[in-house]
This record gives structure tokens, sequence and C-alpha cells, in this order.
């Protein structure tokens, strides 16, 4: 402990404790009443060996016209600013302890957002749109080769956002 005095009043204050923050349970913890059932079994967290994203690279896309103007487009910058925070938090340091061996979790950035507003993504229905996982692929694949969008690297995780309430 350290005492700081403003001539008055010592303040007593206690050291700042660095290094990794444990948010995942040790192999050792036992979890007490988190199981929905007496003698149900025991959550446990398991890496099953796939990608590590290690600096991550978000790139924001805002498919369709709505996100041009008015409230989609406040919206479109506050979820910008939320990527441009997140990234760069202390949040992405609590991940550093989920590194591997081959890579190590860091800070990120947001890369350029995209907005798409010549086209609609999906199929019109009579109950609004419909979007399939292979329209969005066709549609990522063509604005990276056309350059609307940037090519994506091991650290890349695309966002997409669709207008609000018109998908089913």
């Amino acid at each position: 402990m350290t005492d700081i005095t403003d001539n008055t009043t010592p303040i007593k204050t206690t050291p700042i404790k660095t290094g990794p923050r444990r948010i995942v349970p040790t192999v050792d913890f036992v979890p007490r009443g988190v199981s929905p059932l007496k003698g149900a079994p025991v959550p446990k967290l398991v890496n099953h060996g796939g990608p590590v994203i290690g600096a991550v690279e978000v790139i924001p896309i805002y498919w369709g016209a709505a996100w041009a103007t008015g409230t989609n487009a406040n919206l479109a910058t506050e979820l910008d600013s939320f990527f441009d925070f997140i990234v760069t938090s202390s949040y992405m340091d609590l991940l550093h302890e989920y590194s591997t061996a081959t890579t190590s979790i860091q800070h990120g950035k947001r890369l350029t957002s995209v907005q798409v507003s010549g086209s609609e993504p999906g199929t019109v229905t009579p109950t609004g749109r419909q979007v399939t996982d292979a329209q969005i692929q066709t549609a990522l694949q063509s604005w990276i080769a056309a350059g609307t969008a940037p090519a994506t690297t091991a650290n890349s995780f695309i966002s997409s956002f669709f207008r609000p309430t018109s998908f089913h």
C-alpha cells in the first residue's frame, strides 16, 4: 500500500494487479449452482483447435440503399464507432489469454466501411425479402473482385448489415 497525503489527510491506495485476467475457469474449477438440475453435467469449455484471429480487422458492410440516409446512416456511424472502440479496448486484452502457440490475440482495427447502396440483398417475397448464405457469399466475392470491399486475410471479420426489419 502507498500513502498519499495532501498535507491534511493520508489516503490509502491498493496496488493495481497486472497480468492476464482469467475469465474462463481453470481445469480444476468446480462451478456451484450453474447446472439446471441436480446431477446434471458441469459445463466445460473445450478448444477444438479451430482458427484464432490474432489482430482482427473488422470490415462492416452496409448493404442496401436504406443505409445511405436518415436514421440508418446514423446507425451505421454508431456501429462503426462501436467497432473502433471494441477492437482497441481492454476487452481485447482479456481475450489475449486465449492466444495459442502460433497466434497471439491483440488489439485490432476497423477497416473502411463498405456501403453498397446500388443493390438490395436477397430475393423479394410476398412477406418481405429473403437472403441466403449463397447470395451473401456471391455478393462478397464480387465486391472483393471489383475492389468495392478489401481482400480478406486470416484476420478479416466481415460484418454484414441489412436494412433493419426487412428479412425473414
